[in-house]
């Protein structure tokens, strides 16, 4: 197969090996399983995941990590729950796999916050604006403003003059 770019790329880098990306295909075509579908295609990792028995200590990707933890707990149906449980195994298991922000509450910055409430704040205003006018939103934003005008942006990134 030589070199592999785009989203083939992508998905060796998830998988592991250009020979985990070719067994995947030849797994789905013995199958019959369309890899464009999730429902295939999670069945189709699966069971390529499943061919290596590994375990979260020895997994080389977070989804064989992921499905070797699933395969723990001898699930069929996987929720949302179970798999959120998985990745906790993970996390404390393996967390080189992990990428460092995932599952911690990261606190947002001042700014997403303050674009947050102005966001909010147009939203209720656009309540109280005639559907049909031309300028709502821009309406909206100049009530909101003037109303707090803590939420206005007072730099708009643009180069300052001293």
């Amino acid at each position: 197969m030589g070199e592999v770019y785009g989203t083939a790329a992508a998905e060796v880098g998830r998988l592991g090996s250009v020979a985990r990306y070719k067994r995947l295909r030849a797994i789905a075509a013995k199958e019959r399983l369309d890899l464009n579908h999730w429902r295939d295609r999670q069945r189709a990792e699966g069971m390529l995941f499943a061919e290596a028995a590994c375990t979260v200590k020895a997994a080389t990707t977070f989804d064989e990590a992921m499905a070797a933890a699933l395969r723990r707990t001898k699930t069929l149906a996987f929720s949302e729950e179970d798999k959120a449980n998985a990745a906790r195994v993970i996390m404390s298991e393996r967390p080189d796999l992990v990428r460092e922000a995932y599952g911690s509450r990261i606190e947002p910055s001042d700014d997403d916050v303050t674009t947050l409430m102005l966001s909010e704040a147009v939203n209720d205003e656009l309540k109280h604006i005639d559907v049909f006018r031309a300028d709502r939103l821009g309406e909206a934003t100049r009530r909101a403003v003037a109303r707090n005008p803590k939420l206005a942006k007072r730099d708009y990134g643009t180069r300052k003059v001293k």
